[in-house]
């Protein structure tokens, strides 16, 4: 009678041993899959940098901002601080003062996203550089642009420097924002 006794007290112990060793490898396959989730934590880079398939060179116009009519006034700030995520011909913003590029008509939108972007910068630009990058913190991506500029005295003050900024990204998700920025270089401080 002693013997089916130790033989059911062996096979409990053997059993929560196995339950014991269960538990483990389930606490460490939610340990392992907890600390390599997809998440964009403080440790890591918040922003990651979409290629840009083409750079359109940047359209500028210099205007006399005192002696401007007020329609073409209008027109410019209307223009100015949109983006415009095209993804058809027909998206395409018309502005009396650039007209529409026939390469932007001939774009695969099937295949790719344009962006268009109009500053109003107040110094002589040299020089036009982008970056786009997807940031994950705000869900959106971003256009940054950097003028390089020239400061050197005798420009005028009442001049305004309007720049179309076009550049060919792959297809862009359905709803994605877009927002953009820009900065300003100046090499000659350092003269």
């Amino acid at each position: 009678m002693r013997q089916p006794v130790a033989l059911l007290i062996y096979k409990l112990s053997s059993f929560y041993q196995d339950m014991n060793r269960i538990y483990i490898l389930l606490a460490a396959i939610l340990t392992m899959a907890a600390t390599s989730s997809c998440n964009h934590s403080n440790n890591e880079d918040p922003y990651a940098e979409v290629a840009i398939t083409k750079t359109y060179e940047s359209d500028i116009l210099d205007i006399d901002w005192d002696s401007a009519e007020q329609s073409l006034k209008e027109q410019v700030k209307s223009a100015v601080n949109h983006t415009y995520i095209i993804n058809s011909a027909e998206e395409i913003p018309d502005f009396p003062f650039f007209p529409i590029p026939k390469q932007f008509l001939e774009i695969d939108y099937s295949r790719y996203t344009l962006i268009v972007d109009y500053d109003a910068v107040t110094l002589p630009i040299l020089s036009v550089s982008h970056w786009f990058y997807l940031d994950y913190n705000r869900d959106m991506y971003v256009l940054s642009t950097t003028y390089t500029v020239r400061t050197a005295s005798g420009d005028s003050e009442s001049h305004l420097f309007l720049t179309r900024n076009a550049i060919l990204v792959d297809k862009l998700p359905a709803q994605s924002t877009v927002t953009t920025n820009y900065g300003l270089n100046t090499p000659d401080i350092w003269d």
